[in-house]
């Protein structure tokens, strides 16, 4: 699991003060607090890193002579500075370090440094490579914008997850995607270019007259499930979705790992021959010893970073997507759920789903507890993490019996409250007769 540590970068002070003051990210993280408290500022640093240590395992930007003016600029691209070191976030003792798979990054000083974590191992056998999306919290604009492709100076980030969601979109051809909301569907016609929902009376309106919930729900949903099912195991497959250079550097790696020289100079053939026919008529193998050597090469796993998945929803509704969220984390064990959330719901929902992961493993009813969590959707609380974040620190929510969140939490608490400030009402208005 990564780590990271901030200090003194944008509203986000003393940062994580437990242990040696490294966040872990687990499998299932969860961040609360206010608004402009720094949760998007977490969740965007580990964006940024996750996809900066996939860019240099797959030799996109050259770790050598990658400069801190282009982390400055990376950082700017994903909403984190306006990339120089004058600005809001970056001061001039700023601290932030990122332990992956394969590098180490940090920014002290004013100065970004990289370190590899394996630099003996070319192709980082223990390293996950991972599809990665960011869904930001501005996501039901592309629900009401026609075009947004062209609407000029949209952030980086919505630009990039409004073209997975082209994508998404397309790739659904004649097909309705049931969303994760009792009933309701999502339908896309490329003949007018229009979303549609899709009732469970089988009404249908186009999406950017649906309700404001759907309009974030959509996308966030249909691009998850497009991403998710993009992962794939099949050899072929993964090397016809890459560039040719990418190709020559695989199959140096193949090569290097050949013992036997003559081995690799069959193998240099065959493998021209997987990527132009397929695997038919090629030694069983050859084909066993490069998906062996290649698995962590391609994208073996999913990183989904959601702003409030909650946003404009029904309670019910927010149960929904939070299970279908964790349904994705539970098909692979290197899978991981980010959110940052403003929603009490998501947190008590989250709960029940620790709990029914483990009644199971007691042997309680699976078919009682499904009524209530779906068994895919069910969590181990050993894998996630809560953390509430405030005033600039960083503080990990306590559990308590299988891992389940803490009901002494921020949002709880001001339910709390609110029901004490009922009954002080009610006080003041028996003490005046009322």
């Amino acid at each position: 699991m990564a780590k990271l540590r901030i200090k003194r970068f944008g509203p986000i002070e003393e940062g994580f003060q437990e242990g040696d003051g490294y966040l872990t990210i687990s499998p299932v993280t969860v961040f609360i607090g206010p608004q402009a408290s720094g949760k998007s500022t977490v969740a965007k640093l580990y964006s940024t890193f996750t996809w900066l240590e996939k860019a240099f395992v797959k030799q996109t930007f050259d770790a050598f002579n990658f400069k801190t003016e282009d982390f400055l600029f990376l950082c700017s691209n994903h909403g984190l500075c306006s990339g120089n070191k004058s600005d809001m976030y970056f001061r001039s003792n700023t601290e932030i370090e990122y332990k992956g798979g394969a590098f180490n990054f940090s920014y002290i000083d004013s100065k970004f440094s990289i370190m590899q974590v394996m630099p003996q191992e070319r192709h980082f056998q223990h390293y996950r490579r991972p599809k990665i999306i960011y869904v930001p919290a501005e996501r039901n604009l592309l629900s009401v914008l026609q075009k947004a492709e062209n609407i000029a100076q949209l952030p980086q980030m919505l630009s990039v997850f409004q073209d997975r969601y082209e994508k998404a979109k397309k790739n659904l051809g004649s097909t309705v995607f049931d969303l994760p909301v009792d009933g309701i569907s999502f339908r896309y016609n490329k003949a007018n270019a229009t979303a549609y929902i899709v009732s469970a009376e089988s009404m249908e309106i186009p999406i950017s007259a649906a309700s404001s919930g759907l309009q974030s729900l959509a996308p966030l949903a249909l691009v998850s499930d497009f991403l998710f099912s993009g992962i794939s195991d099949d050899l072929v497959q993964n090397l016809r979705t890459l560039s040719y250079n990418e190709r020559e550097n695989i199959k140096q790696i193949l090569i290097d790992a050949c013992s036997n020289k003559d081995y690799a100079r069959i193998l240099e053939r065959k493998f021209d021959n997987v990527f132009l026919s397929g695997t038919v008529g090629i030694e069983p193998g050859i084909v066993i010893f490069m998906k062996e050597q290649l698995k962590y090469y391609f994208n073996t796993c999913f990183i989904n970073i959601v702003e409030e998945p909650e946003q404009n929803l029904f309670p019910s509704s927010q149960k929904g997507v939070l299970f279908n969220l964790l349904r994705y984390v539970n098909a692979n064990d290197a899978n991981e759920l980010f959110i940052t959330t403003h929603s009490p719901y998501i947190i008590a929902y989250l709960t029940l789903a620790i709990k029914a992961f483990e009644l199971g493993k007691l042997g309680g009813s699976v078919e009682r507890i499904a009524r209530i969590v779906p068994p895919d959707s069910f969590v181990d609380g050993k894998v996630c993490t809560v953390y509430e974040i405030n005033s600039g620190v960083i503080k990990k929510l306590k559990t308590y019996g299988s891992g389940m969140p803490s009901d002494n939490n921020e949002l709880n608490n001001f339910l709390t409250k609110t029901n004490d400030q009922f009954d002080e009402l009610l006080e003041i208005q028996e003490d005046a007769g009322l």
